[in-house]
């Protein structure tokens, strides 16, 4: 878990996170947008969008910790460079909105 990879992998997904999570808060706040994602309903708090994600980046990270140590570290990247282009291409989305 703390190879240089690992760590910054983890840091690449938990930053468009943190960066999706502030701009839809903000544009929620503004009125300019409503949140799409079914699992936080439309006008979540800031804390929800927080105790959803995270769990979700922590499982996600620890996958691919574990298959790479079994030696297929190629799916557990897969899915966290899937949700880190997601969360990405989401909170660029949501600053244009604001």
């Amino acid at each position: 878990m703390l190879t240089p990879g690992m760590l910054i992998g983890a840091g690449l997904l938990i930053a468009p996170t943190v960066a999706d999570v502030e701009t839809t808060n903000s544009c929620i706040t503004a009125r300019t947008c409503s949140e799409g994602n079914p699992l936080f309903g439309k006008n979540p708090s800031r804390a929800l969008m927080y105790g959803v994600s995270m769990p979700i980046n922590t499982g996600v990270i620890f996958f691919y910790a574990k298959e790479k140590r079994h030696g297929r570290g190629f799916p557990g990247f897969i899915s966290m460079w899937c949700l880190t282009m997601l969360h990405t291409s989401v909170a660029a989305h949501n600053a244009a909105l604001r």
